[in-house]
């Protein structure tokens, strides 16, 4: 059972490195996006590469929180469908997402 545990923590720790990884992400996509707004308009000179950044910023951003969330369960969710089946079926269906994630998503 400690081993289990152990694992556990390991996995919240790279979690939450990959939710902090993925909230930096943001703000440097925040920040590019407003250097490259500004520069655009006030210096008329752009961010070389500005778009090709924030492109692989906002993937980052995207799928390096993808584990804190399901670890928290703050994904997004249709819960108005699933709160009227009973929590055995609930379950099921969390099993079934869980593992369609897990095949499609890696």
């Amino acid at each position: 059972m400690r081993f289990l545990e152990r694992i556990l923590s390991v996995i919240d720790s790279v979690a939450g490195i990959f939710f902090g990884a993925a909230a930096m992400a943001l703000c440097v996509l925040f920040l590019l996006g407003g250097a490259d707004i500004s520069g655009r308009f006030l210096l008329n000179s752009p961010v070389p590469g500005a778009t090709e950044i924030s492109e692989y910023l906002l993937v980052a951003a995207a799928f390096l929180g993808l584990g804190s969330a399901q670890l928290t369960g703050d994904h997004l969710a249709v819960e108005g469908f699933t709160s009227r089946f009973s929590r055995k079926v609930q379950a099921f269906l969390n099993i079934i997402t869980i593992t369609l994630s897990i095949v499609f998503f890696t």
